[in-house]
């Protein structure tokens, strides 16, 4: 019924929100700090649901990959040295470690490398051509070349990136 409000009705809706409890505070017989601690708490919840909506709308999360996913999708954003903007790599993927029904594709959001940008690609010719792709973050692996997997991790050493053609799937015999 409301997904199709966007961020500005959102916030609107709320901002009315909180006028009305405002008037409704000033017309209360409370002490001027119960009136003060829940206008702040108001205040604060308006700051918190506004730094919240990224991860709602759907932006790529930071959060780690996982040790093994199906890859949807990839795009790449080439750094652009004109206006000092660092590169992207960003990953569409589903956790193979859930069941199917709950196997949301995830946006991820990488640190860009020529390495990892090779790897995305050649995965991402493979999908197209409908060969689905197993990503495997070789976490806890001994690996010479690693690149960081999240933003967080950016020099730092991390997890190796690989894709493979997924195996088929086993239908039992009837």
């Amino acid at each position: 019924m409301f997904s199709h409000l966007g961020i500005g009705e959102l916030i609107t809706a709320y901002v009315i929100a909180g006028t009305l409890l405002l008037c409704l505070l000033l017309q209360a017989t409370w002490s001027w700090r119960v009136k003060t601690a829940a206008i702040v708490a108001v205040s604060t919840c308006y700051v918190v649901i506004y730094a919240s909506w990224p991860s709602i709308l759907g932006w790529p999360t930071r959060q780690d990959l996982p040790a093994e996913f199906r890859l949807v999708a990839g795009y790449v954003q080439h750094p652009d040295r004109l206006s000092g903007e660092e590169g992207s790599i960003y990953l569409w993927a589903t956790d193979t470690a859930k069941p199917p029904a709950d196997g949301a594709p995830r946006a991820h959001r990488l640190p860009y490398s020529v390495e990892l940008q090779t790897k995305v690609a050649e995965a991402g010719e493979k999908v197209k051509k409908n060969i689905p792709q197993l990503g495997k973050t070789g976490a806890g692996e001994e690996r010479a070349g690693r690149i960081p997997l999240s933003g967080r991790q950016l020099g730092q050493q991390s997890s190796q990136l690989d894709f493979h053609d997924m195996p088929a799937p086993v239908v039992p015999e009837k």
